[in-house]
């Protein structure tokens, strides 16, 4: 089975580098409102599609090649009830007009393409001064022949070039702040042996930006962000920080389902991990660790509220402090100009 077909049938909401959180950025840059014209294309799910209807109330145009994924954008536009409707299309070859979109939006779609005739057709169909916004994925000069090979074979990349920068890129990383926390109430849950940790990366998953609780939503996003991150990010045990941010409130049922869900995908993505950390904006974590560690008791839990992070930093976990209190210095990337 293709990587894209696989995708389709799993229905994963955005598999593309940054996922979601990366396109609300992008997003945000630019002046969108209710007459912007954005064509979505390899809309998969309809994940990117569905959001920037409810947040912009823009003009959306769907389309993705995968006839599946149509269907399971279509589906989802209906439970939503937005107007809007997914259709299949071939970027090297679209049925649109000239000049017919302010913006055309592609969520790893490109690389999957043949460049010279896909950009040649976003380029026809955009409106003169419109833009394009495209999230691939890139390799690093130094990869070596035989990890592209087997990267373009298994996700059936057709254009993975790079050039080598004239510059680097350099970063270093900054302690952000440094939290102590008490070990009472609903604000830590610990049952882990490999404290001090050092070193992980955060990656944020919105547990409801919609304005009701959907666990399937959560699940796409969840699968997703595990899955991407899996790429990146596997050698070290726990491999990530799970951080769960848009968090309204949390019923019992609602607690029960995302400890379900975290807990699954985290395994399915992260199969050597034996520690799973979960860092939560809601004052839950004692209650939420438990629920993990009912789901999974093979792995050792750590829980975490009331702490400030970010998509893309890093945590230090320090040793319990006379059995109350444990250090947390969360860490981001600070980049020179």
């Amino acid at each position: 089975m293709k990587y894209m077909d696989m995708l389709a049938l799993l229905g994963v909401g955005g598999a593309h580098p940054g996922g979601l959180h990366l396109t609300k950025q992008l997003l945000e840059k630019e002046e969108i409102n209710i007459d912007t014209s954005i064509l979505d294309i390899g809309c998969g799910t309809g994940q990117t599609s569905a959001y920037l209807y409810c947040r912009y109330g823009c003009e959306i145009t769907a389309c993705d090649i995968n006839a599946t994924m149509v269907q399971k954008a279509n589906k989802r536009f209906e439970q939503l009830k937005l107007p809007c409707k997914a259709t299949i299309e071939d970027i090297e070859d679209l049925s649109f007009d000239n000049e017919s979109f302010d913006i055309i939006l592609l969520e790893s779609v490109a690389a999957f393409t043949n460049l010279s005739s896909s950009l040649k057709e976003c380029k026809r169909v955009l409106k003169k001064g419109g833009i394009i916004l495209a999230i691939e994925t890139v390799k690093e000069p130094q990869m070596t022949e035989q990890d592209e090979r087997l990267v373009s074979e298994f996700y059936h990349f057709q254009s993975i070039q790079v050039s080598q920068a004239a510059e680097t890129t350099r970063a270093t990383v900054i302690g952000a702040g440094m939290q102590n926390t008490e070990v009472s109430g609903s604000t830590v849950y610990i049952k882990s042996k490999k404290l001090p940790l050092k070193n992980i990366p955060i990656i944020e998953i919105p547990v409801q930006p919609e304005e009701e609780w959907n666990p399937q939503l959560f699940q796409e996003r969840a699968r997703a962000s595990c899955m991407q991150a899996s790429t990146i990010f596997s050698a070290e045990d726990p491999p990530v920080a799970i951080a769960l941010s848009h968090f309204p409130y949390c019923s019992y049922k609602m607690l029960q389902e995302l400890a379900k869900v975290i807990s699954a995908e985290f395994i399915a993505c992260f199969k050597r991990a034996k520690c799973l950390v979960v860092l939560c904006e809601q004052d839950i974590a004692k209650a939420l660790g438990q629920a993990l560690a009912k789901q999974r008791k093979e792995l050792e839990i750590i829980c975490l509220d009331q702490i400030d992070f970010t998509h893309g930093d890093y945590i230090d976990l320090g040793l319990p402090v006379a059995g109350e209190a444990i250090s947390v210095s969360v860490k981001t990337l600070a980049f020179s100009s």
